[in-house]
């Protein structure tokens, strides 16, 4: 999550590193001050994910207001919270194109609300910067207001599966978040497996932010799968394993890059072991050792925000220190740009 969020505030950075002389500036563009917007869930049972978020990037971006801003303006976030609920999602974008006057929106989690977002922004023209998601219905057909900085759920489904039969592993089921998420993932499963001439040995769903695993889980076991590719939040999928693991199923459980890791291994504790997540990360030739999530606390660091940047209450993980590079990359792109901060320009 980390890298995602670093990698929104790159492209966010190509939009506001300028100043504008000529004609009336857009909304949210002041002269001391440029404003953007988030929503996120800040509350409830994927809390995890939009605190961290929302942490990475205010930490970020209070280092380049340090630093002096943009031009000489200071970077505004309003960070409103959806409960990852569509329904809120709506009314949260509409508070921060009508009533904040953003500039531009970023920093958003899920899938489910972020196919509500994309409509909006595209109606009103306000871009959005790199979702924390990586379902393809925000992806394709290509969106003028919407871009993204991670790969798609079709790439990690399809690693997933190409790594699992690589192991001898052929009876693959898929536990899903009952959504636009869940059938992002499901579908990229899905491609995977029929290049090789195959399908889910099993299929089962939960409804999105509840604990309500059992019928999922009951759908799955007939087909005694090697493995379950498992889609969804930190919490219910959790539940998922150890109730698997209890019953004495002999899989390997997997999930992809949204479940919020540090939340997931903290909720399976000894259940966590052998479960995997793959991540989305950059390539291993452009990772240094000052690109590590364990250098957060060495002394020595001096180009991210420390410890104190943060509240208690918002303590970075691995997934907020990620956001690091893209702040770099932000500061570092203010030569790519005009002079003209404008929506027209992105």
């Amino acid at each position: 999550m980390k890298k995602v969020l670093l990698s929104m505030l790159v492209v966010v950075a190509i939009i506001l590193l300028a100043q504008p002389r000529v004609g009336a500036a857009d909304p949210g563009v002041g002269d001391a001050e440029v404003t953007i917007g988030s929503c996120s869930a800040l509350e409830g049972p994927a809390s995890f994910l939009g605190t961290q978020t929302v942490a990475g990037a205010k930490a970020a971006l209070g280092m380049i207001n340090d630093q002096g801003g943009v031009y000489g303006r200071k970077i505004k976030l309003v960070a409103r919270d959806d409960g990852y609920e569509p329904n809120k999602t709506i009314t949260c974008v509409t508070q921060l194109i009508q009533q904040d006057k953003v500039f531009a929106m970023g920093f958003f989690v899920g899938t489910p609300t972020g196919v509500k977002a994309v409509p909006m922004a595209e109606n009103f023209k306000v871009p959005v910067v790199g979702f924390f998601t990586g379902a393809e219905a925000l992806r394709s057909p290509l969106k003028r207001q919407v871009f993204h900085v991670r790969a798609s759920y079709y790439d990690e489904a399809r690693a997933q599966v190409e790594n699992l039969l690589a192991l001898g592993l052929k009876k693959i089921a898929v536990f899903y978040q009952e959504d636009a998420f869940g059938l992002a993932v499901l579908e990229g499963v899905k491609i995977a497996l029929k290049k090789h001439g195959m399908e889910p040995a099993a299929l089962g769903t939960y409804p999105r932010n509840t604990m309500d695993i059992g019928k999922g889980l009951e759908s799955i076991k007939p087909a005694s799968p090697d493995a379950v590719i498992m889609v969804g939040t930190y919490a219910p999928l959790a539940e998922f394993v150890k109730r698997a693991k209890e019953d004495k199923w002999k899989s390997l459980f997997l999930t992809v890059s949204f479940v919020g890791t540090e939340a997931f291994a903290k909720a399976l504790g000894k259940a966590g072991d052998g479960v995997v997540v793959t991540q989305v990360v950059p390539p291993p030739s452009k990772i240094s050792a000052t690109s590590s999530p364990a250098s957060l606390n060495s002394p020595k660091r001096r180009r991210f925000p420390s410890r104190k940047t943060f509240s208690r209450a918002e303590a970075p993980t691995p997934a907020a220190f990620r956001r690091r590079k893209a702040a770099r990359r932000f500061s570092q792109s203010r030569s790519h740009v005009g002079m003209c901060i404008r929506r027209s320009r992105w």
